[in-house]
């Protein structure tokens, strides 16, 4: 399902930086834009410093960025809860969901942004919406406040990310028809 595999390129482009991730760059962008052209430009403005950066200078960019940086922590739990008790249920609910939807245990909690990536594109459309509303798109518009520095390429990755589940919901949400009898 091209898809899945679209949101699967933009999960992978949002984890952290190992070995071998910018050779595989170009090939995830050329996934994602062969579902959604429209991301392109925002891609290529993530993809092309991406690239041309050192292994060891895209770790430290990683790091500084969502790491370090507490406005932009890809914890969406963390984004839309902060440090409360509702947090918790959350991440009890997201990993019942990813396992239900057959989504592998990351690394990173079950509410990182790219565990929930997956798990919209796998939800049904009803779901995916609730999950974009509810979850993604305030956890994400969040994270973007937190992008001062503009040269930096992960706002542009996250913009895509905002524009792709913006896309995908549009084009799921049922039309109102109006019909003449």
């Amino acid at each position: 399902m091209p898809e899945e595999a679209a949101f699967e390129g933009l999960a992978v482009l949002l984890e952290y930086p190992e070995t071998g991730f910018q050779e595989r760059v170009p090939e995830l962008v050329a996934t994602i834009t062969a579902f959604d052209s429209s991301l392109s430009k925002r891609l290529a403005a993530f993809a092309d410093p991406v690239v041309a950066m050192s292994s060891s200078d895209l770790e430290e960019l990683y790091t500084r960025t969502f790491d370090i940086n507490p406005l932009c922590s890809l914890e969406v739990g963390w984004q839309v809860y902060g440090e409360t008790y509702d947090r918790g249920g959350f991440l009890v609910n997201v990993n019942m969901a990813l396992r239900d939807y057959g989504i592998p245990p990351s690394k990173e909690l079950a509410d990182h942004l790219p565990q929930m990536l997956r798990l919209f594109t796998r939800s049904d459309p009803k779901k995916a919406r609730d999950l974009s509303v509810g979850f993604l798109k305030p956890a994400i518009e969040r994270m973007l406040t937190g992008f001062t520095d503009e040269s930096n390429p992960y706002g542009s990755l996250l913009s895509c990310v905002q524009d792709a589940i913006e896309n995908v919901v549009t084009a799921a949400a049922p039309t109102d028809e109006c019909h003449v009898e």
